[in-house]
């Protein structure tokens, strides 16, 4: 059994998709399909994602067994926000072994490649945000710090009065790189700009409600759900997330939305008794010191 890892290109994609599909029960229309297995779920989308994000400096790899794929994984390599400092870090987005290849090793031999490769970068840290049923996998190899401790909750917009002013512009990476993601964090910060940002497909993100820009406190980014068209989902950069979610509930409000979905630390859930605060999940990302 011969397992090597190799940097992915678009040629791969038939493959890539082949390795997600494997892992899912979705067989609906191609539409369907994005919507629950995101741009892995079908070749065109695919090449579009890896091509975005090799523009914007992430690293996809695979893994070949015996000569076919049989998993993947993308890296981000960005300075984020931890703790109060911006420490240079390498972010794990995502990792997936096809079906028929679990247990085989390749997860492992992904992710100690993906060591390599931060640690080649000069990168203090590798995190990820790991699936519940990962948690012990993970630690085992040395994710033994936990940097981000959130949870994802339903807030009604009732409590929102008037709307705050919005300058509406798309912000690049310098204007948010130093700020924390005090609202939304699920992935790395620079993630977040990328998918919301970057990684956009017009016949799928074009369907719903989307606005970014700058409020008193910080930078947001405001979308639809393509599942409730009520709820709204919300990232805010900025140092005070107590008055950036003032601001986006009052904005969500105004828009029509009932309810804003988005993640909290859980400082904020427990302090913020202004609002009524549906916990939905605990979000929790690990963190590796290299």
């Amino acid at each position: 059994m011969k397992l090597r890892v190799r940097e992915a290109t678009i040629w791969d994609c038939q493959r890539i998709v082949g390795i997600y599909l494997s892992n899912s029960p979705w067989k609906d229309s191609p539409y369907e399909t994005y919507l629950q297995v995101g741009p892995w779920g079908l070749e065109e989308t695919c090449a579009i994602h890896l091509n975005n994000l090799k523009l914007v400096g992430g690293t996809a790899l695979v893994a070949e067994l015996d000569g076919k794929i049989a998993g993947e994984a993308e890296v981000f390599i960005s300075d984020e926000v931890w703790d109060g400092e911006l420490v240079k870090t390498a972010h794990l987005s995502v990792i997936e072994v096809a079906r028929w290849y679990q247990g085989k090793g390749v997860g492992r031999a992904l992710l100690e490649r993906v060591v390599e490769l931060a640690e080649g970068e000069g990168c203090d840290l590798l995190t990820v945000t790991p699936e519940k049923k990962a948690l012990g996998f993970y630690r085992k190899l040395g994710f033994d710090r936990t940097v981000y401790h959130g949870v994802i909750a339903d807030i009604s917009t009732d409590a929102g009065r008037g709307a705050p002013k919005v300058a509406e512009l798309t912000p690049d990476w310098d204007d948010l790189r130093g700020l924390p993601l005090s609202l939304g964090q699920f992935q790395s910060s620079y993630n977040h700009w990328f998918s919301e940002f970057v990684d956009r497909i017009a016949d799928v993100d074009g369907r719903v409600h989307f606005e970014s820009g700058r409020i008193k406190s910080g930078f947001f980014v405001l979308e639809g759900s393509f599942f409730d068209r009520k709820t709204a989902t919300a990232y805010f950069w900025g140092e005070n997330g107590l008055d950036g979610l003032r601001e986006l509930v009052a904005l969500a409000r105004s828009r029509g939305f009932k309810t804003l979905r988005t993640s909290l630390g859980r400082e904020l859930v427990s302090g913020s008794l202004e609002f009524s605060i549906t916990p939905l999940d605990e979000v929790l990302i690990l963190a590796k010191s290299l």
